[in-house]
């Protein structure tokens, strides 16, 4: 059974394609960088403040706003006209109700998009560690991020769960997520596994680059001379245990390693890998 987190952050990284900071709240920066288990970013540091690496920043200057709901998510509004003094009347709600398990409810507004203007210098400083064994293959790099306004994000521990949202006052004609100022409340939930209702100031999203393979496939089955690793055995050759093409090409692919070069005949490190952004 899968987890919250893992729920979480698959679904937004499958609908979104950008990754979602785990656990929500937790603080993200340029530069940060650590280990990618499934969709779940794990930070160990920052390439500034660990590694002195210069960091050149560029900020978007329009907003933008990410929305997402898990098929069969119904919101159901409450809306009131504003009457103004008369505390203790009736309030505004939105009752959000989900048709299935593990279903998520996303809502990240007024984000500023930020990112690393240095790019290809960041990666190439990156490059030079990994090749002098400084710099650990499979760790990722935080280089481009979305500071909301306000995030909601919402996720359902079985069919027919339901939250409800109320506005603090009688003065709210409605329930507006996006209104970082509105005091909202969480009247009710029921069978809900994660809840961040309109809440200011983080970071919700971000992308991700690390080293990787280069065309690996392409120029690896061009090469003559790897081609006798594909078959590479201790036993005499009546009694070879053969090694599968596809399961050698595969470890060697997934292992972002400086011996890979040395097990492929001592290719250039830039043939083989480089600083690019994940999908």
């Amino acid at each position: 059974m899968q987890s919250i987190a893992d729920i979480y952050a698959t679904t937004l990284h499958d609908q979104l394609k950008q990754y979602a900071t785990w656990q929500p709240g937790t603080r993200v920066e340029l530069g940060d960088y650590g280990e990618l288990n499934g969709d779940i970013f794990s930070i160990r540091g920052n390439i500034v403040r660990d590694l002195q690496i210069n960091l050149e920043t560029w900020q978007a200057q329009q907003p933008v706003s990410w929305e997402y709901k898990s098929a069969g998510t119904q919101e159901i509004r409450a809306d009131i006209p504003q009457l103004p003094g008369a505390p203790g009347g009736p309030r505004a709600s939105l009752r959000i109700v989900f048709a299935n398990e593990s279903a998520v409810y996303f809502k990240a507004a007024t984000c500023i998009a930020h990112g690393v203007e240095n790019y290809s210098a960041v990666g190439d400083a990156i490059m030079r560690r990994f090749a002098k064994g400084m710099w650990d293959g499979d760790h990722a790099i935080v280089t481009n991020l979305f500071k909301a306004g306000t995030t909601t994000a919402i996720v359902s521990a079985a069919r027919g769960a339901l939250i409800e949202i109320g506005a603090a006052s009688g003065a709210m004609a409605s329930v507006d997520l996006a209104d970082s100022t509105a005091q909202l409340t969480v009247n009710a939930e029921h069978n809900i596994g994660l809840h961040i209702v309109s809440r200011p100031g983080l970071v919700p999203l971000f992308g991700l680059s690390k080293i990787q393979a280069k065309k690996f496939w392409q120029w690896l089955l061009r090469e003559r001379a790897v081609h006798p690793l594909l078959f590479a055995s201790n036993q005499p050759v009546d009694n070879a245990e053969v090694v599968l093409p596809g399961d050698l090409l595969r470890s060697l692919r997934d292992r972002v390693s400086t011996d890979a070069l040395d097990e492929l005949g001592g290719r250039p490190l830039e043939d083989m890998f480089h600083f690019a952004e994940l999908p």
